[in-house]
């Protein structure tokens, strides 16, 4: 029985190595904050240690960048002749003079990123081509794939709302979302909500759309657990305080202004002692979210702490973690805060209601309603038996979102359709 095992081991590795794997991104995936960079740099580790060799091609800022032996490669640079700033928010990238010179700046980011994929290709034979966009990194999925015979999966992390954007640039963009989707082998979804997303505004087949959530280091937050006191030591938070928590990247989009301002109303109405809001991230918001606590006096009761390095020990400071999102796909910070057996206040918004069951292993409001916001918060503040049991509940859950079992799936997605 061991030879057997060890023969089917072995076996495995060596049609491990035959597959390459190129990633394409149309953002920095190397330094940008969020959902994606996280799947991505943890995907590319666990692939290299079953013996897959993975590519990368990003873009940052005017560069196209390849990295090919990771983790320490230094990237190669291809330079892009136009002068920008990292454009990978929607609502600073359509603020450009003309949305044309854009749109120039993309499709030529496109071009110089096929080019590297066919150099990459003539170096080693790619099985998959995958983007982890429905955009412009997937654009140049589907014409370097075309171009090589090689099948490409496009990722959506999530749904791709256009805001603040003409009738022409709106129409341009569905268009190419709707070309990317016809021509891919396969979609990867992170959640049913952004399948149903896909199909009904791009016209994605059903079948040909996979709903593969992201996971989580569940190991790293769950080992941390009862670590409260050293965590509220490092950081400099009194023992007694209740600890309302926000991790994650400080974006418009994360509408953590809320969260301050349902804080501030608890602590103006008396109805709360000690309360502490404590924000864990860094972003464009960070800046005037510090301002407005300062301009409304409630600057004492909020810790911002940028950059944490040991976030799972940090979270244990917490004694609640609140997502009050305008916009989510399948939320990483969420299962991270399930391992870390943390109570959970969330937006009932497409995506996380298939990660926390209201009432069960959390509470859902609605992010626009500040109110209700602050009257979640009061309720786990009042009621420590219920903000136990949820966090119970939530860490019992916490294994199925292990990204181990994610990874081992996406592999086997990525054998079948390289044979296929």
């Amino acid at each position: 029985m061991s030879n057997h095992t060890t023969g089917d081991k072995t076996n495995s590795s060596i049609a491990n190595k035959k597959l390459h794997i190129c990633y394409i991104a149309s953002q920095n995936v190397i330094e940008f904050i969020g959902g994606i960079r996280s799947f991505t740099l943890s995907a590319i580790k666990w692939l290299k240690d079953k013996n897959v060799k993975v590519s990368l091609v990003y873009r940052e800022k005017g560069l196209v960048k390849v990295v090919q032996d990771f983790p320490y490669s230094k990237p190669e640079k291809t330079q892009l002749n136009l002068k920008s700033g990292d454009n990978s928010s929607n609502s600073r990238m359509f603020r450009l003079p003309s949305y044309f010179i854009y749109l120039a700046m993309q499709l030529l980011f496109c071009l110089l990123a096929v080019m590297s994929i066919l150099k990459i290709n003539k170096r080693q034979r790619i099985s998959v081509i995958h983007a982890q966009d429905t955009h412009y990194g997937a654009l140049t999925a589907i014409i370097a794939g075309g171009l090589l015979g090689i099948p490409v999966i496009t990722h959506a992390h999530g749904v791709m709302y256009l805001f603040n954007v003409g009738a022409l640039s709106r129409g341009i963009q569905l268009l190419i979302h709707k070309l990317i989707i016809k021509h891919s082998k396969l979609t990867i979804s992170v959640s049913e909500a952004t399948k149903r997303f896909l199909i009904t505004q791009f016209g994605a087949e059903p079948s040909k759309v996979l709903v593969l959530p992201v996971g989580a280091k569940v190991k790293q937050f769950t080992s941390n657990i009862g670590k409260r006191s050293k965590a509220r030591q490092i950081l400099g938070i009194d023992e007694k305080a209740f600890v309302v928590g926000y991790f994650g990247r400080l974006s418009v989009q994360k509408n953590v202004k809320s969260l301050l301002l349902a804080v501030t109303d608890l602590i103006n109405s008396s109805k709360t002692e000690n309360i502490l809001l404590l924000i864990i991230g860094v972003g464009e918001e960070e800046s005037r979210l510090k301002s407005l606590a300062k301009r409304i006096g409630t600057e004492k009761h909020i810790l911002f702490t940028g950059y944490v390095a040991d976030l799972p020990l940090a979270i244990q400071a917490m004694d609640i973690f609140v997502l009050p999102s305008f916009l989510e796909g399948y939320p990483t910070v969420v299962l991270e805060a399930k391992a870390a057996g943390k109570a959970i206040i969330a937006s009932n918004i497409p995506g996380i209601p298939e990660i926390i069951e209201n009432g069960k292993t959390g509470l859902l409001v609605n992010p626009s309603q500040i109110g209700e916001i602050k009257d979640a918060i009061l309720t786990l503040y009042k009621d420590p038996r219920l903000t136990k049991e949820l966090a119970s509940n939530a860490l019992n859950e916490a294994p199925r979102h292990d990204e181990n079992k994610i990874f081992q799936q996406l592999l086997q997605t990525y054998e079948t359709v390289s044979s296929v």
